[in-house]
């Protein structure tokens, strides 16, 4: 198998992700977590093409985050490394990474607070629009995902306003942020919120 740079931050270039897969004919492992803002599922770790942003632990202990490329969507995109054996308090700092860095909010949010008894009438709509953004989270135990809310909660305050919004959809703060959910099918106004 070529030998690829261990260094954390690593991003391979697209020759060596296909060096990488022919050499080792798939690598092996798991993808922890699979998260995605749109309808299509990811791709399974045996094919070579994402559609959502993962964290996968390859068989050897390696771990390397896959980052959808917009301007390529049907290309490789980013594979990037980012340590090895890692203990679940670096899982944990690399899933909240993630999601901070790729502006993933909304589908983690949904995947770990959304009710859809709380939007009473709106139940419908937004269950439909809730359909674009999920998450798979096969290899983070219960315990690390709510570690993970929590930090995301701490540090992150998009994903603390839809928090707030998935647990009281009725508050008058996010009036704005309800309408364009449910008739508008557009959450993009959660970034629009004044943070505090």
């Amino acid at each position: 198998m070529t030998l690829f740079t261990r260094e954390p931050g690593y991003t391979f270039t697209n020759d060596d992700i296909v060096d990488f897969w022919l050499d080792s004919d798939g690598p092996g492992g798991e993808v922890l977590v699979d998260i995605c803002d749109h309808e299509a599922p990811g791709i399974p770790l045996h094919m070579p093409i994402w559609s959502g942003y993962q964290l996968v632990r390859l068989t050897d202990g390696d771990f390397l985050e896959q980052v959808p490329d917009a301007n390529a969507p049907h290309d490789f995109g980013r594979l990037i490394f980012r340590g090895s054996h890692l203990g679940e308090a670096d899982i944990t700092q690399l899933v909240v990474d993630l999601v901070t860095r790729n502006q993933l909010e909304i589908p983690v949010a949904f995947a770990f607070h959304f009710d859809a008894s709380m939007f009473g009438e709106n139940a419908g709509n937004v269950e439909t629009h809730r359909s674009r953004f999920w998450s798979k989270w096969s290899g983070v135990s219960p315990k690390q995902q709510s570690l993970i809310d929590q930090q995301l909660c701490e540090v992150n305050p998009a994903y603390a306003a839809m928090v707030a919004f998935l647990e009281e959809p009725g508050n008058p703060r996010f009036r704005g942020l309800l309408e364009s959910a449910t008739n508008s099918n557009d959450l993009s106004r959660l970034y629009e919120l004044p943070i505090g």
